[in-house]
C-alpha cells in the first residue's frame, strides 16, 4: 500500500467517526423522550419542541456553511463544532434545568451543521477517485450507524436507571474525536494533485443529513 492511500484511508476513517459520533450526539436527546419526561414531568409537547429548536437551528445554518465551508480552516473548524456539541450534550447529564434544554439543543443544532459540508468538501479535496467509492459508503452509514448505537446504548441505560449515562457518553466520544484530529489532521489532509472538482459525483449522491 503506498503512503498517500494509507494517509487517505485514515483520513476516511477519521471523517467517519467525527460524523458517527456526532450523530450518536444528535440522536441521543429523541432516544430519551420518555425518561426526560418521567424525570422532568413536562408534557411530551414540550420535549418534542426542543428538537424542534436543533432542527430549525441545524437546517438555516446548515444552508450558510454549505456555501462557506471551502473557506473555513477544517483542522480547526470540525474539533470547535464537536467540542461545542459535546459541551452541549454533556450539560443535560450534568442536570441543567429543562428550560434552558431548547436553547442549548439550538446551539447544538449550530454548532453539528458545521460538519457535513466541512467534511465533505474536505473529503472531496483530498480523496481520489480511486478511493471515493469507499468515502461514499462510509460517509453514507454514518446515521444509520450512529443511530442503532445511540438506541442500543440508551435501553441499556434506560434499563439501569441511569439513562442520562448516554449524553455523558456521547460527549466523551465527540471529544475523544475532535482530540485525534486536532493534531492528526496536517499529517493525513493533502489536497489532491490533479484538479479538484469540488466533489466528485459519487459524492453528490450523498444525501445531507
Amino acid at each position: 500500500m503506498e503512503k498517500s492511500d494509507k494517509k487517505q484511508y485514515l483520513y476516511i476513517i477519521l471523517s467517519f467517526f467525527a460524523y458517527l459520533t456526532l450523530y450518536s450526539a444528535r440522536y441521543s436527546y429523541t432516544a430519551n423522550y420518555n425518561p426526560i419526561i418521567g424525570e422532568y414531568g413536562v408534557p411530551r409537547a414540550e420535549v418534542g419542541l426542543v428538537s424542534t429548536f436543533f432542527f430549525f437551528s441545524y437546517a438555516v445554518s446548515l444552508v450558510i456553511n454549505g456555501f462557506f465551508c471551502k473557506h473555513y480552516p477544517k483542522r480547526l473548524v470540525i474539533p470547535a463544532a464537536m467540542f461545542l456539541s459535546a459541551a452541549c450534550t454533556v450539560s443535560i447529564f450534568l442536570g441543567i434545568p429543562f428550560r434552558f434544554f431548547k436553547w442549548v439543543w439550538l446551539i447544538n443544532g449550530i454548532a453539528q451543521s458545521f460538519m457535513w459540508p466541512t467534511l465533505i468538501q474536505g473529503l472531496g479535496e483530498c480523496i481520489e477517485d480511486k478511493h471515493v467509492g469507499k468515502s461514499t459508503l462510509a460517509m453514507s452509514s454514518t446515521a444509520s450507524l450512529g443511530i442503532l448505537l445511540t438506541t442500543g446504548l440508551s435501553a441499556l441505560f434506560t434499563a439501569i436507571k441511569q439513562y442520562k449515562l448516554i449524553f455523558l457518553v456521547c460527549a466523551i466520544m465527540m471529544a475523544t474525536v475532535a482530540t485525534i484530529w486536532l493534531f492528526s489532521f496536517n499529517g493525513l489532509y493533502e489536497k489532491r494533485k490533479d484538479k479538484v472538482k469540488v466533489t466528485s459525483n459519487e459524492m453528490r449522491k450523498i444525501k445531507i443529513s
